[in-house]
């Protein structure tokens, strides 16, 4: 995925699909270690955690950046409720900052609650 690609996105309960002109990407919920939305509305980030150590920042433009995380924070409280052992959302894994609001995803693999 290169910057200033199109993409089609298609968010499920197993994760996001995105769909490139040649290439088709899955993340799966478990190794997305946060999201944010810009206070503008026009942008959300996911950080992706790789195969190594390292994440990647999948930043998406969109007028639609509300609505994408709304529907991100609906499909994380659908799996948590079919999954008991998964933890509730928590004041400290919400972060606002001047320019941004963060969220800790819960189902993160590497998730350690505080």
């Amino acid at each position: 995925m290169h910057k200033g690609e199109k993409v089609d996105m298609l968010v499920t309960l197993n994760g996001l699909e995105l769909q490139l002109e040649n290439n088709t990407c899955y993340i799966r919920w478990q190794d997305i270690k946060a999201w944010s939305k810009s206070h503008t509305g026009t942008n959300a980030s996911l950080t992706v955690h790789m195969d190594s150590d390292m994440c990647n920042l999948l930043s998406i433009d969109t007028k639609q950046s509300s609505y994408l995380i709304d529907v991100i924070l609906e499909i994380i409280t659908v799996l948590q409720k079919e999954d008991s052992t998964v933890a509730s959302f928590y004041a400290d894994m919400i972060h606002v900052t001047d320019k941004m609001k963060i969220w800790d995803n819960v189902l993160y693999n590497g998730y350690k609650p505080s």
